[in-house]
């Protein structure tokens, strides 16, 4: 190795060897002296711009030798603020979000912060041009800076930190493909409870107006959380579909009224420099839905809508048909499925050509035979289309807890083809909520996967290696909601008192979604004999009703955000007063008598014709047209807000008692 070196370094040319043999002499300790004698770090050169706190400036990092971005406060007043954003910055570390290098406070004693200097141009900037026609539009492109915005706020929240004021104006993208989200001045933390408090008690809102989420602007919509940046990102996503903002008005008090109130046309409505896809459309809707609850969970799960279309599936916003799902298939697979028709129409003219040509009995069989062949081939193929749509059915039937549903379109896909795999385990595991688990176990054998959870489970059952409340435990702490609820009757029936208490108790405090403890003075819950009272909860679920044996289920000033064990329970008498209920409009309780959803986030009118109860109370619900109120077939006393008795919907109704909700109080 060493005679390669020495015979490297003798074929140089002399000139460079003179170069070489210096830089191996030179001594760097003049480099750590120079160091040490700069006079200040940062030297300020010219302003670059300023936002509503502060100004920013380009400047020279003497040490390092690079450019770098310096922040200097307007006003010293908003040294707080100014110091909060830092500590969250600071928190911070990912590529989409622009890096914090360095705090500190000048000879003068005002602070200061160094950033990294941006280039390029404003996301702004860069939407305006394409309006203008200046920049040519293309929307895969949008999406990949939008996905990377994502990312960046998906990130935030995984360190409980919210931005509060997505917009395009807050990002910077560069000449060479670098998206950053900047601008955290009004970001601030889930868990510093006194910024919080402080928040919603200003009077004020925080943030641009067309970008913030309804909660921003009254304390009506719920606290501020991770779904007020996913209602800004939905904006965000509004603006580069349609190159125009989604709330848009002639003063401050229209925009405003507009967020609070909904009043947003849907991106595919409005004409631009090109059509909007309707999937994109409806992600954009649900992503600036007016009540948090009705927005994605989860900024991850918006980026796999988006991701979903840039693959070319359907998106869950815009829930679609099977002719959709047909078309985004063939558009996945153009060149196998132009193949195969081309080779289809190929193999008809053949065969015809073929069958004009017989002439003989032989050859007439030879061609029928072909015939039943292709025949076979079609059969075979609607067949498999069948099986599919069957089984989506039976998953859907499985999520709606409708266990008999999904048990009959499971047979159906047997029916038609006695291998499926997905049959047989949905079946197995509709046999084991079932508790028939020595059937469950024959399906279950017909699936390759030996780890299987519950075909393990179902091994332990059967061997009595779990009792029923250890079974109850392991099912919901994974939320397998249809074992849960099919098997908690049989749990119920085996105890009374006191240990039946105890399992219920168990139950809810699992399903609770945060507050206090239970026993907190701010919370009521009592079940007597037939009744269970819930009062001021905040429940995730409802499975722990279901084998109760109850007749009257009050669930007052609750949040439930999972209300499908309500379509499959029966029961007398039905309150959800003043509760926010997620999915309530696609509700069909099993109610006899009284149903009261006074109070609630009820919107959808199909939501009367649905019910079967013989009394309705819908007073203090944004419902303003009643006429499905007549397709209720066993209704028979309706309660109705006063302003509400004066529509011509209401007075038309024949056959049901309309009671004015006032004159109830005024006798109460």
């Amino acid at each position: 190795m060493e005679e390669d070196n020495q015979q490297f370094y003798e074929g140089i040319n002399p000139l460079l060897k003179g170069i070489y043999e210096d830089a191996c002499k030179e001594d760097t300790s003049h480099m750590l002296s120079f160091l040490a004698d700069v006079e200040g770090r940062y030297c300020e050169n010219n302003l670059c711009g300023e936002g509503g706190m502060k100004k920013v400036f380009a400047a020279d990092d003497n040490f390092s030798g690079r450019q770098v971005a310096m922040a200097r406060l307007k006003d010293l007043e908003n040294g707080d603020s100014f110091l909060r954003e830092v500590k969250l910055l600071a928190r911070l570390e990912h590529p989409n979000i622009v890096p914090l290098y360095d705090i500190g406070m000048d000879e003068c004693q005002e602070p200061y912060i160094i950033m990294k200097l941006l280039g390029g141009c404003r996301f702004s900037d860069m939407l305006a041009s394409m309006a203008e026609g200046t920049q040519p539009y293309d929307l895969a492109y949008l999406l990949e800076i939008f996905l990377k915005i994502c990312d960046a706020t998906a990130y935030a929240h995984s360190k409980q930190i919210i931005h509060a004021d997505i917009k395009p104006e807050n990002i910077q993208i560069d000449d060479y493909g670098s998206v950053l989200l900047c601008d955290w001045g009004l970001a601030f933390d889930l868990n510093n409870e006194i910024v919080l408090k402080r928040r919603q008690s200003k009077g004020k809102a925080e943030g641009t107006p067309g970008s913030m989420a309804p909660e921003q602007l009254s304390e009506e919509f719920g606290a501020l959380s991770e779904k007020t940046d996913i209602y800004s990102l939905g904006c965000l996503l509004y603006c580069l579909l349609t190159l125009k903002p989604p709330l848009a008005g002639e003063s401050l008090e229209e925009v405003v009224d507009k967020t609070i109130t909904g009043d947003i046309q849907t991106a595919a409505a409005l004409s631009g420099k090109s059509v909007v896809p309707k999937a994109l459309s409806a992600v954009a809707a649900r992503a600036m839905a007016l009540r948090p609850e009705d927005r994605y969970e989860s900024v991850r799960e918006l980026t796999e809508d988006i991701r979903s279309y840039l693959s070319g599936f359907a998106t869950q916003a815009e829930n679609a048909g099977f002719l959709k799902e047909l078309s985004l298939f063939v558009k996945r697979n153009q060149r196998s499925c132009s193949i195969a028709f081309i080779s289809l129409i190929i193999i008809v003219i053949i065969v015809s050509a073929f069958w004009g040509a017989v002439e003989d009995r032989e050859s007439l069989a030879n061609a029928a035979f072909k015939e039943a062949e292709m025949q076979k081939n079609v059969n075979v193929s609607i067949s498999r289309i069948a099986e599919q749509e069957l089984l989506d059915k039976a998953n859907a039937d499985f999520k709606r807890l409708n266990i008999w549903g999904a048990k009959k379109h499971c047979e159906e896909v047997l029916t038609l083809n006695i291998s499926s795999k997905p049959a047989h385990y949905l079946l197995g595991r509709v046999y084991f909520a079932l508790s028939r688990f020595s059937e469950a176990q024959k399906h279950f054998r017909k699936i390759d996967d030996k780890e299987n959870f519950y075909k393990k489970l179902n091994e332990k059952v059967l061997n009595k290696e779990l009792n029923d409340e250890k079974l109850l435990r392991t099912l919901v702490e994974r939320y397998d909601d249809l074992e849960v609820t099919t098997l908690l009757p049989k749990i119920y029936a085996k105890h009374k008192g006191q240990k039946k208490v105890d399992i219920l108790d168990m139950l809810m405090r699992f399903y609770r979604s945060g507050g206090p403890p239970l026993n907190e003075q701010n919370y009521k819950y009592y079940l007597l004999e037939d009744k269970l009272v819930l009062k001021n909860l905040r429940l995730r679920k409802l499975c722990f009703i279901s084998g109760l044996g109850l007749k009257n289920l009050v669930l007052e000033k609750c949040v439930i955000n999972d209300s499908r064990v309500l379509n499959v329970v029966s029961l007398e008498n039905l309150s959800l007063a003043r509760s926010s209920v997620k999915g309530i409009d696609d509700l069909k309780t099993k109610v006899s008598g009284k149903l009261d959803v006074s109070g609630t986030n009820l919107l959808s009118p199909s939501f009367l014709a649905n019910q079967e109860a013989t009394v309705l109370d819908v007073s203090s619900t944004q419902l303003n047209w009643f006429a499905k109120l007549q397709e209720a077939k066993n209704l028979k006393k309706v309660i109705l807000s006063s302003w509400c008795l004066k529509s011509s919907s209401v007075k038309n109704l024949k056959g049901i008692e309309v009671i004015d909700k006032q004159s109830i109080k005024a006798s109460n």
